[in-house]
């Protein structure tokens, strides 16, 4: 699509069966590897970015809305993209929602004074899970 969008025109049945033929020539390696996650360290460092250093702020709304997507994808290990983009039902639209979080608030046993928020994430609609069941 993107080549489309420049040059105005699609490439050619024989040009896309030629780069599927060169390809698989070039020995890369097709090997499943992890995906690592982000550290504590950067979190913390990206959210204090965000939220203290930040000269030109933005929109409350949006910034929320940031903070939640990072804060969410260190808690679950999974990349941002596959919270906000979904290939679970392709054609639906369908990714990571509002809707789809639910928090709760825990009191301590011991200091009934203090609480803890909890999150519940239904992750039913991240990217990749249909194709082999992991996000």
């Amino acid at each position: 699509m993107y080549y489309q969008d420049v040059v105005g025109h699609a490439m050619s049945n024989e040009v896309l069966q030629d780069i599927r033929n060169w390809i698989p020539s070039l020995g890369l390696d097709m090997s499943k590897k992890d995906k690592l996650t982000m550290y504590v360290q950067d979190l913390y460092a990206i959210l204090h970015a965000l939220w203290v250093d930040d000269t030109k702020p933005l929109h409350g709304f949006i910034k929320a809305q940031i903070s939640l997507l990072l804060l969410l994808s260190a808690a679950t290990a999974t990349c941002p993209g596959a919270l906000v983009e979904s290939a679970s039902n392709k054609g639906s639209n369908k990714a990571l929602w509002f809707k789809d979080i639910e928090l709760m608030k825990v009191r301590s046993l011991k200091d009934r004074s203090r609480s803890t928020l909890v999150a519940n994430v239904n992750l039913e609609n991240v990217k990749n899970k249909e194709r082999d069941g992991t996000p």
